[in-house]
């Protein structure tokens, strides 16, 4: 994968973990063992440094690690993960996320699209 592409996994990754965890602080990876490339959600810290793995069944984590590796398993071990020489990459969730944000355009889009279709249904679309 591409930096740029990289980021994106690890956005959705991140996502995907706070969607169904929004106490979750930090996300920590390991390197995969594949050459060069991939990582494993290994563990997730809570607000108040709990871990996640010991507040859910580990069939539950198991699930969790299991949704996330689609996102992470193609990046590269070039240091977009910000990972240490022994392979692991400690994430603080919201940072990233922030630093990765996209201005949200869905509302001004979705109200053109209502504009557009309301001049279709009155035969003023153009």
């Amino acid at each position: 994968m591409s930096g740029t592409d990289d980021k994106a996994g690890l956005r959705a990754a991140l996502l995907a973990i706070r969607k169904n965890y929004p106490s979750a602080e930090t996300a920590v990876f390991q390197t995969s063992d594949q050459d060069w490339y991939g990582f494993n959600l290994e563990k997730v810290i809570l607000t108040g440094g709990g871990r996640l793995s010991e507040q859910v069944e580990p069939s539950v984590f198991g699930q969790l690690c299991d949704d996330v590796w689609g996102d992470v398993c193609d990046i590269d071990w070039d240091g977009v993960m910000g990972e240490d020489y022994g392979g692991q990459a400690t994430i603080d969730i919201s940072s990233f996320l922030a630093a990765t944000s996209e201005p949200d355009i869905s509302f001004p889009t979705a109200i053109a699209s209502r504009i557009n279709n309301r001049r279709e249904n009155f035969g003023e679309a153009q």
